[in-house]
């Protein structure tokens, strides 16, 4: 069973135009992807033919991008005629042994080359005499962003596995699910739960007028305060991230052990990933760190505060960019972590590779080395949470994306570049558009994104999936793509970072503070639960 038939538009929508303009005016590289390591079983001739259906299925998988931008449209899908899935298919047989660390190195390889533009965006390697324990074989994978955002990706994927039909089912059960909870209550327990006892007036031809007006009349309420309190934490959320984001475009430094210097971005890349960690075990760390004047603490918000507390030391063990002026204003600046949270807005049920993703740069303050206490923990945690809350019960990012996209169908209007004659056009990239983006992708250290994966084991051509990890773009120069999945009952985190000269093993020192982090806040929690 496949995804439902549905048309994609081949032009870009706004959002994913903007990857294109990053890329050419900045340092940022628009690529995501995932691991998968597999059990016995896995060869060329399965995953070819898995693929083929895959990209039969979805049709951006044998489409070109034609990067053409004009007045009234801008860069465009146009299946290719030349497709050929061998083009994007590769099979490599590691020397022996082939353990954690060649993986992690052929991994990072990997994602360090450039896309090829001349064909669709993607490509998969096969791995294999791979020697970590059930796992004989991997498949590492990578697209441009333009081609999906990372729900959409990991979904065209899903659709290979023993998980698709279940996912349909699943994806169609909350698209109804979702024009229910959106549409005009039907009765007024639909409208709130405690007037359950007047559904009985739905059936009364005398009433029915009145109840009608009084569920439309409440609809329209519901929606009036959603809008005004999405506004209100935007008002927040616009002086919050203004008042960091002075101090960190600017005097921001990145993530790696290496003395800063300037010049183009190496085209080195290295990879580690975290064991997985059990569901029920941070699910207890969110049960005690939430309070009744906090609130409830999420999985992500346990999550974030600990991988600012993995990336702090890495940054203290970097050289800052050089200047007496930074160097001074860095003694007073707030020493916050800052990630790049993407938002998704993906419709339930939506099967196309359509960019629905926004997001918005977080500020953490780390949590300070030393004694680790309940007490300390809950209020490192509960911080971050509230940092959380404001991204996301935010209306600019959502806003903002919404402006994007009408470049869509006016590029010109945000790329003026693209129709300018040369002579406006230089001054105005060197000058306005390249400082400008550049200081916006300095700001945050990296980006971290939560993708959910299946609840429990899968299998990939009949071979068992036994672990996942995913990867988002990783921003502008030395900072990093932070990748959190959860799967099959268990979660990990996967790291992506710069190898300029120097900077060696600085993912895998991340991911190892990660895991002793998380395990603290694990023992901590269950010893408060216990008590």
């Amino acid at each position: 069973m496949g995804p439902p038939a549905r048309s994609e538009s081949s032009v870009l929508g706004g959002l994913d135009a903007s990857w294109l303009l990053l890329e050419a005016e900045t340092t940022f590289e628009a690529g995501v992807g995932f691991t998968m390591q597999l059990g016995e079983g896995m060869t060329k001739e399965k995953l070819r033919a898995a693929l083929l259906e895959q990209a039969e299925a979805f049709p951006r998988y044998r489409s070109i991008l034609h990067n053409d931008w004009a007045r009234f449209h801008g860069p465009r899908f146009v299946v290719s005629p030349d497709f050929n899935i061998d083009d994007h298919l590769t099979v490599e047989e590691l020397p022996s042994p082939a353990g954690r660390d060649e993986f992690e190195q052929r991994v990072g390889e990997f994602f360090a080359r450039s896309f090829d533009f001349s064909k669709p965006l993607w490509e998969v390697c096969l791995v294999t005499n791979l020697n970590l324990g059930e796992a004989k074989s991997a498949l590492i994978a990578r697209s441009h962003h333009t081609l999906a955002d990372g729900q959409g990706f990991v979904a065209s994927q899903l659709f290979m596995t023993s998980y698709r039909d279940e996912l349909r089912q699943r994806m169609d059960k909350q698209a109804h699910e979702r024009r229910i909870k959106n549409g005009v209550p039907t009765t007024p327990s639909k409208a709130h739960p405690k007037l359950d006892k007047l559904d009985w007036t739905v059936d009364q031809p005398l009433l029915q007028p009145l109840v009608f007006g009084f569920l439309v009349l409440s609809w329209i309420f519901k929606k009036a305060y959603s809008l005004a309190e999405q506004l209100a934490w935007a008002v927040i959320h616009i002086g919050v991230s203004g008042h960091f984001l002075i101090w960190t475009s600017w005097l921001q430094q990145g993530c790696l052990k290496a003395t800063y210097t300037a010049g183009p971005r190496t085209t080195k890349r290295q990879y580690a990933s975290s064991k997985p960690f059990a569901l029920p075990d941070i699910k207890t760390s969110q049960k005690a760190f939430t309070t009744r004047q906090g609130g409830h603490v999420t999985l992500n918000d346990v999550i974030v505060a600990c991988l600012a507390d993995a990336v702090r030391p890495s940054i203290d063990a970097g050289q800052p960019r050089p200047g007496t002026f930074r160097s001074l204003v860095r003694r007073i600046a707030p020493r916050r972590v800052s990630f790049f949270i993407p938002i998704s807005h993906r419709p339930s049920g939506d099967w196309t590779m359509r960019n629905y993703s926004t997001g918005a740069t977080v500020f953490l303050t780390p949590h300070v080395e030393g004694e680790v206490s309940l007490d300390s923990l809950r209020k490192h945690v509960l911080e971050a949470k509230r940092e959380m809350t404001i991204i996301k019960r935010s209306r600019l990012p959502l806003s903002l994306r919404n402006g994007l996209e009408l470049g869509k169908h006016f590029p010109a209007v945000y790329r003026p570049i693209s129709v300018l004659p040369s002579i406006l056009a230089k001054p105005l990239a060197n000058y306005v558009y390249r400082p400008m983006f550049e200081l916006i992708m300095q700001s945050f250290m990296g980006v971290c994104t939560n993708v959910p994966g299946p609840p429990e084991a899968v299998t990939l051509c009949g071979s068992k999936v036994l672990s996942w990890t995913v990867l988002p773009p990783s921003g502008a120069r030395d900072s990093l793509a932070l990748g959190i999945i959860s799967y099959a009952g268990k979660l990990s985190v996967s790291v992506m970072a710069d190898a300029p000269p120097g900077s060696d093993g600085v993912a895998r020192d991340i991911v190892d503070q990660f895991e002793r982090r998380l395990a603290e806040y694990i023992r901590i929690a269950k010893d408060a639960v216990k008590q």
